[in-house]
């Protein structure tokens, strides 16, 4: 019975594993305070899919006009970094763009696309239809994963009134 009970046990361990194995992530959104004013702010973000420590990073948050900014940090630890290039991949084009240091309400300077190249990534993710989304930079190149972008960014359009 014991050996049973343990057979069964274990069964049902790796029928779980193997079912959360196949999950893809997915954009992920948060909410973050300002600690002085208590301003609510959504940020949504997507980390370069892989295992390395050194992962790029886009996220999206909200202009004080309600329109939504992209912020890119093609590493990690970027130290006194004025402009980052990155080139993404959109179906069998590339599309390159320029991220220049910029404030962002609530989150201080980050390396930040034009509104213009803001819209043309979120077009990148939302037609990618949950499929990878390849870039490179001048040091790397990885991917970012598209699934839950577009639902994401109707959201972040919503909460940030544009």
């Amino acid at each position: 019975m014991k050996r049973l009970v343990l057979a069964s046990a274990l069964l049902a361990s790796s029928a779980t594993a193997a079912i959360s194995d196949e999950m893809k992530e997915g954009w992920g959104l948060q909410f973050r305070q300002d600690t002085f004013d208590k301003t609510v702010l959504p940020l949504a973000m997507m980390s370069e899919s892989g295992d390395g420590f050194d992962k790029a990073l886009i996220a999206f948050t909200c202009t004080s006009s309600g329109d939504l900014v992209s912020f890119f940090q093609p590493e990690r630890f970027l130290m006194f970094t004025q402009t980052a290039s990155a080139t993404f991949r959109h179906g069998d084009d590339t599309v390159d763009f320029t991220f220049t240091v910029g404030e962002v309400p609530h989150f201080g300077k980050r390396l930040v696309a034009s509104p213009e190249d803001t819209g043309s990534i979120i077009q990148i993710f939302e037609a990618a239809g949950g499929a990878d989304v390849p870039f490179r930079t001048e040091k790397k190149q990885g991917v970012f994963t598209s699934v839950g972008s577009k639902q994401t960014f109707e959201i972040m359009r919503a909460l940030c009134g544009g």
